[in-house]
């Protein structure tokens, strides 16, 4: 049986924290009762990683008791969580192309340059990895990639998509995932209905209109 008491010392449980993310209102109740961030319609959580296994990943959601025990605020929290989360989780954005073509063993097809704009956002185990676009640095990578604004689709609470916003219509873009969310997205996966717009003047996002 495994010794967990470990998980009470901010020292040692600090270099294993990691966020999540879920939409506020959906999970308002639960969440208000945790050390939590909202960031547009959404909660940032943070939780301690446990252990891996055959039968995947054992974490610890980090509860107000527990934040108390660590004698921390609710900001630094979520401070070291988004900090520590890009080096214990990983990071990773790929062209939806090459995601696809993993996901199913296919050879990736050969496309002229620029062809391919639909970014996959997630983490190393493609497991509530739509957090990562919080992790430093990410939101910009971006970017710099499309080298310009973009529009962020929230998939699912396991990976965002991203397409450059000076090609797409936000409309169109909220109304497609509205329509995902309802037909194939499971209802404890779906993250929010609403498209967000990374500007890269204020690097911010806000709720694409």
């Amino acid at each position: 049986m495994n010794d967990y008491r470990w998980i009470e010392e901010y020292g040692k449980a600090r270099r294993r924290l990691f966020i999540r993310v879920r939409n506020m209102e959906a999970h308002r109740k639960a969440v208000s009762a945790l050390p939590h961030e909202e960031i547009l319609d959404l909660a940032v959580t943070c939780h301690v990683f446990l252990e891996e296994s055959l039968r995947g990943i054992s974490s610890c959601t980090v509860t107000e008791d527990l934040r108390g025990e660590y004698g921390v605020t609710a900001a630094e929290l979520i401070r070291d969580a988004t900090d520590n989360a890009a080096s214990l989780c990983g990071w990773q954005i790929r062209p939806m192309t090459e995601m696809s073509a993993y996901l199913t063993g296919e050879d990736v097809p050969v496309l002229q340059d620029g062809a391919d704009e639909v970014l996959v956002i997630t983490n190393r185990k493609m497991l509530y990895g739509a957090a990562a676009v919080f992790y430093p640095g990410v939101a910009s990578e971006i970017a710099s990639r499309f080298q310009g604004s973009y529009f962020l689709l929230p998939s699912s609470v396991h990976e965002m998509i991203a397409v450059p916003a000076k090609d797409h219509d936000p409309a169109y873009l909220s109304q497609m995932v509205r329509t995902i969310n309802r037909t194939v997205v499971d209802t404890g996966d779906r993250l929010s209905d609403h498209v967000y717009l990374y500007d890269t003047e204020t690097g911010t996002f806000v709720i694409a209109e």
